[in-house]
């Protein structure tokens, strides 16, 4: 029944086209900032809010996402599907919340204990481009569990991790099949893997407070701050072993990005000061606590924490 709708769709639209699809790429982003990072990770001690982004317009590579044989054709998008799997502990399934206005018709909704499962459609086929497909509460139970995509999954009638575009794909079904191998996306044999394999998922758990791991690389150290604690403003020193583009943010002890202050920007080698006035990204004073700081370059990054009282 699933199928036959998608189907309708796209003859109602007269949206048929011919050709499979190269590309896309779907990730999770646990700290609000819409890409994923080394930040973005499950929080032990109460939920992680998985916001779920799908990119129609590239690859994970950042390469362009184009049909396979009619390159001028746009990879559009009506639906989408998402399988999820928790490995290496246990997680709870919470509530999800799709964030896409047009697709309003939901296929269903599972879940099993390692496995999450839901889909939607709508008539509207949406042009290449980045998008929030939903949001998903997720509560650490046991273990060190990591979430991943996965192509399909044990619930009937079978699932998978796709999307329906105007363009055929392998299967000639308008469905875009995610695949967990890579050496088998593209156009080939009916049957075989799926049409694109670009994902990221969430690698591993932190407890709550701390902060996401340090990586040797050209950031040398953070320097510290002043005062300490802030009340509530306060500067922000670190180090550079060499200049290159720097990002710097601020984030909570459950991990979630409070305000961005440099935005990938080139800094020169040498000590750097930034200030802190104390208000997250919407320009509201934040409460008092324990916060984080990350310094990132493309080679490695360092977090310092800092207190604010009020």
């Amino acid at each position: 029944m699933r199928r036959g709708m998608l189907m309708l769709f796209l003859v109602l639209g007269g949206l048929l086209s011919n050709g499979a699809a190269l590309g896309q790429y779907i990730y999770i982003d646990t700290d609000g900032d819409g890409v994923s990072t080394a930040v973005d990770r499950l929080r032990m001690g109460g939920p992680t809010l998985l916001d779920i982004w799908l990119r129609t317009d590239q690859n994970r590579d950042g390469s362009k996402a184009t049909p396979i044989g009619e390159p001028a054709k746009e990879l559009s998008m009506f639906s989408y599907e998402l399988a999820l799997r928790a490995t290496k502990g246990k997680v709870q399934w919470g509530e999800y919340v799709n964030q896409m206005p047009t697709m309003n018709f939901e296929f269903r909704t599972d879940r099993t204990a390692e496995y999450f499962y839901t889909g939607y459609a709508g008539e509207t086929a949406l042009s290449p481009g980045r998008y929030k497909l939903g949001t998903l509460s997720v509560t650490v139970q046991s273990g060190n569990p990591r979430i991943e995509f996965v192509a399909t999954g044990p619930l009937f009638p079978p699932i998978e991790t796709s999307i329906g575009s105007v363009c055929k794909g392998r299967d000639g079904d308008h469905t875009l099949k995610f695949t967990e191998d890579a050496t088998g996306a593209g156009p080939a044999r009916i049957g075989s893997s799926g049409d694109w394999s670009g994902a990221d998922g969430v690698t591993s758990a932190l407890r709550l407070g701390e902060a996401p791991p340090e990586y040797a690389g050209t950031v040398s150290r953070p320097d510290g701050v002043a005062p300490n604690p802030f009340n509530p403003r306060g500067l922000i020193t670190f180090s550079l072993r060499s200049g290159g583009l720097v990002r710097v943010t601020v984030f909570d002890t459950n991990g979630r990005l409070v305000r961005v202050l440099v935005p990938r920007q080139a800094l020169a080698a040498g000590s750097h000061t930034i200030p802190f006035d104390g208000r997250d990204r919407n320009g509201k004073r934040i409460g008092s606590g324990v916060y984080f700081y990350r310094v990132e370059r493309t080679e490695g990054a360092i977090t310092g924490r800092f207190v604010i009282l009020k």
